[in-house]
């Protein structure tokens, strides 16, 4: 068994400010987070064609969420902290290959990563709206200060890091990139 070294009684000795102050920041995010959200609804019911899509927001509310995972190292379980809103647009008339997709985004910190993204899953069955070409088409769109990538290859998602620069205009401008590159894309593409 470890024992407490000075490191841990300072921290300790710290853990109510240093909650408080934790508090007060995700407080902040979480209201800028919540303003993008209500921005984007607004967006989606501006440009789509509500006669055949509809808009599903099953993921409005707002938390943090420590989630549990397995890092495969000699510590099983990891915390990992992790910020998330979601919008689905799903096809709300019965066709063969209705064209859905979801929006997800939020912030993300674990120990190796600490960044806001935004991205778009492709959810459509048969059908295609995210296609390589339109991947690369949005990717040659995003300045070298954002990330742009793909987990899968159904999404793609822009990023940046949490750095001193970072402000509300920061996520701002990285919304509006999205929106303007990634969605508007999409859109798009469904209108086909």
């Amino acid at each position: 068994m470890e024992q407490i070294n000075e490191l841990d009684v300072k921290c300790l000795g710290n853990m109510p400010m240093m909650l408080e102050v934790i508090s007060l920041s995700l407080s902040k995010l979480e209201e800028q987070f919540i303003s993008l959200f209500n921005d984007l609804e607004k967006y989606l019911r501006n440009n789509i064609n509500e006669k055949k899509y509809e808009i599903i927001d099953n993921s409005k509310g707002a938390g943090f969420y420590n989630v549990l995972s397995y890092d495969g190292n000699e510590n099983p379980f990891t915390p990992e902290l992790i910020r998330y809103f979601e919008i689905e647009i799903k096809s709300s008339f019965i066709k063969r290959n209705p064209f859905s997709f979801n929006v997800q985004f939020g912030y993300w910190s674990d120990k190796e990563q600490n960044y806001i993204y935004f991205q778009i899953s492709d959810t459509t069955q048969g059908i295609i709206l995210l296609t390589d070409d339109l991947k690369n088409e949005m990717q040659a769109n995003i300045s070298d200060f954002f990330k742009c990538k793909s987990l899968a290859e159904n999404d793609i998602y822009i990023e940046f890091d949490i750095k001193s620069d970072f402000s509300n205009e920061k996520i701002v401008e990285c919304f509006d990139l999205f929106k303007k590159y990634f969605l508007t894309a999409i859109l798009e593409k469904m209108k086909v």
